[in-house]
């Protein structure tokens, strides 16, 4: 019987593009397009041509304000695992692991803080289609105070008080090659608990932390709380004629979500969850695959492999992601898992 324990604390490095392009989110380039007027038709531009008012413009914005207190990124984690042996060459061993991440770091405008976020408002719901019913459910939001929008931007990076945990849990079961056949079993759940933007490319909030008291809504407190599951069933088998067969069978959970929409505040648009995250749930996968392989011996030290492997074998069309967002479009998927696939190939060892 074997029991392990270990602590780990480490801070993330921010790298060379993180802080600095946060601090200064300006574009290399920078343009005001105006309507000219070539009021002495000399076919060159003045100043005073150009339209009262740019038509378009990029780059330019206000800077950000560093926090002189900013701490780094950090993720503190402790884990602990038995394992035992039950039988010759069978053991099971189990584990638990925790992890979390705090000291997040986002922009923030100084000029709108939650506080400013005291305008309570009524949202109507839209069916998931995007239409709304004549008793549309409505959820509570709240418009920024119009002395707050008034003002200008003034960007802050510092430290959010957010904080994301994942707790682990996870089982294995495995035997060791013998009497021609092996097999590793496993199974694990994660509890989250975490901050983020968006999950499989889905747009969430703007920010990883909460910016307003409208990102709260339908969650616990800012964080999305979710569970997910996986496991794999893996073996080899020393067959007849030479043949080793290796088959494997994976299953995840599909990602719990959340129908969203965006709704139209005095600050701008808003994405909103229109019911708690984790009430629906994506398609959970189901994948197996296997090699064939026969290995030849050529000459001394010599082997040659001839192997085909198989994926999707049963040629499974899960949808790995799907759309979010309340409208036509809504449940529709941007990712399917790939089809069934044959590979033929060979290996020489010397």
């Amino acid at each position: 019987t074997v029991l392990k324990a270990n602590y780990a604390s480490y801070w993330w490095n921010p790298g060379t593009t993180s802080i600095d392009s946060n601090v200064n989110p300006n574009a290399p380039d920078w343009y005001r397009r105006s309507r000219w007027t070539d009021s002495n038709n000399d076919k060159v531009w003045q100043p005073g041509e150009q339209g009262a008012t740019p038509t378009s413009s990029f780059g330019g914005t206000a800077s950000t304000q560093l926090d002189p207190n900013l701490q780094d990124q950090r993720t503190r984690e402790f884990a602990t695992f038995v394992e035992r042996e039950l039988l010759p060459n069978f053991g099971v061993h189990a584990g638990f692991v925790w992890r979390r991440i705090d000291q997040l770091y986002q922009s923030d405008n100084l000029n709108r803080p939650v506080s400013a976020f005291d305008q309570p408002i009524t949202v109507r719901v839209p069916e998931p289609d995007g239409s709304f019913a004549a008793n549309a459910p409505t959820v509570q939001a709240f418009n920024l105070n119009p002395a707050n929008l008034a003002l200008p931007t003034v960007n802050f990076l510092h430290n959010t008080p957010g904080k994301d945990d994942f707790y682990n849990l996870e089982f294995t079961a495995n035997k060791r090659m013998s009497n021609r056949w092996s097999v590793n079993a496993s199974y694990a759940y994660r509890w989250n608990l975490d901050n983020s933007v968006n999950y499989f490319g889905q747009n969430l909030r703007v920010r990883q932390d909460v910016a307003n008291p409208n990102d709260k809504i339908n969650t616990e407190d800012g964080r999305y709380v979710f569970g997910l599951w996986s496991a794999k069933v893996n073996g080899t088998i020393d067959a007849k004629w030479g043949l080793r067969l290796t088959p494997a069978i994976r299953l995840q959970s599909g990602q719990p979500y959340g129908r969203t929409f965006l709704a139209t505040m005095n600050y701008g648009s808003q994405r909103i969850l229109a019911e708690p995250f984790g009430t629906r749930q994506q398609d959970n996968i189901i994948l197996v695959d296997t090699r064939v392989e026969k290995l030849l011996q050529v000459a001394k030290n010599r082997t040659l492999s001839l192997f085909v492997d198989g994926y999707n074998l049963t040629n499974a069309n899960p949808a790995a992601n799907i759309n979010w967002g309340s409208g036509s479009t809504f449940l529709n998927p941007t990712t399917i898992v790939p089809p069934r696939l044959w590979r033929f190939g060979a290996k020489f060892d010397w």
